[in-house]
């Protein structure tokens, strides 16, 4: 929007670069944090992989009916559905029971 108002192409470029680190975020850490849950290497490539298929899967049964969706009842619609599905995933999180202190690396140790 600054860039847009002050019709500066140099502004709108390095605001749009500033969304590739929240990109690379997303992208980097749910298997980050994965590599560091799982401390038996004999197991960490499986539960990466589980961690990839709980993200895949979803965005795989989307792709099925969304299209229909917007174009029945309007893409307004389709976004209130991804909202309540995120509201649905916080509320499900939230009820997960906590990891014994057992399991729980210290935030600065790092497994060998």
């Amino acid at each position: 929007m600054l860039a847009l108002k002050h019709d500066n192409a140099a502004v709108a470029v390095s605001l749009v670069a500033l969304t590739g680190y929240a990109m690379a975020g997303t992208e980097v850490f749910p298997w980050a944090l994965m590599g560091l849950a799982t401390p038996d290497p004999s197991t960490k490539g499986f539960a990466m992989g589980m961690v990839t298929l709980c993200i895949v899967i979803p965005q795989f049964v989307d792709t099925i009916y969304v299209g229909v969706l917007a174009e029945l009842v309007g893409l307004h619609w389709v976004v209130f559905l991804g909202g309540c599905y995120a509201s649905i995933a916080c509320i499900a999180t939230s009820k997960l029971p906590a990891a014994p202190e057992s399991d729980v690396l210290p935030a600065t140790t790092l497994p060998s």
